[in-house]
């Protein structure tokens, strides 16, 4: 049976990820229980796109 996940949660997840001292994907896909190929292949998707990097941007400055 496959899961479907939200747009949303893909990029919450991604965004996690990408975040300075982030988790890795296999910490990722074990908290969320998503299988690590898939955040994988959402990381391709979302992980490049320019909101997602403003949202790196800022979370790295709201840490520091």
């Amino acid at each position: 049976m496959s899961l479907k996940y939200s747009k949303d949660f893909k990029q919450s997840t991604i965004q996690k990820i990408l975040m300075p001292g982030g988790p890795t994907i296999m910490e990722m896909a074990v908290k969320t229980g998503a299988h690590p190929t898939s955040i994988r292949d959402w990381m391709k998707i979302y992980g490049k796109s320019p909101a997602m990097k403003k949202k790196q941007l800022t979370g790295h400055l709201k840490k520091n």
